[in-house]
């Protein structure tokens, strides 16, 4: 290659910062990292999850401290009732007419029947 080669005299006029320039524009720009506190919460991840896997293993073991484990087995308060509902309702019915064609007629009824009802 000949001295006078575009390439070589554009890389060899290639300009370049002054190093205490690119220092400075470092710690401008990638400040120095603080102290992570992530270490610190992976720490109280683990051992939340390993004091979980503890009380479960003791709860499947009976091991349990007295105010947690019961004798008797948890059961829901029935706050429910059955009422019965009394409604007019049109029930249809077919009747016959003087002409002898079936006709369908409504006639209203009184039904009863149970609710449940739950508060």
């Amino acid at each position: 290659m000949a001295r006078n080669d575009p390439e070589h005299l554009l890389r060899a006029a290639r300009p370049e910062p002054r190093p205490e320039f690119v220092d400075q524009l470092e710690e401008r720009i990638l400040p120095a990292r603080r102290s992570s506190r992530r270490p610190r919460l992976l720490a109280a991840v683990c051992a939340a999850a390993a004091l979980g896997a503890v009380l479960a293993v003791l709860a499947v073991a009976g091991a349990l401290p007295t105010p947690l484990q019961r004798d008797k087995p948890a059961s829901a308060k029935d706050s429910c009732r059955t009422v019965v509902i009394e409604r007019v309702e049109r029930r249809p019915r077919f009747v016959v007419g003087e002409d002898g064609e079936v006709k369908l007629s409504y006639r209203r009824e009184s039904v009863r029947r149970p609710v449940t009802r739950c508060r």
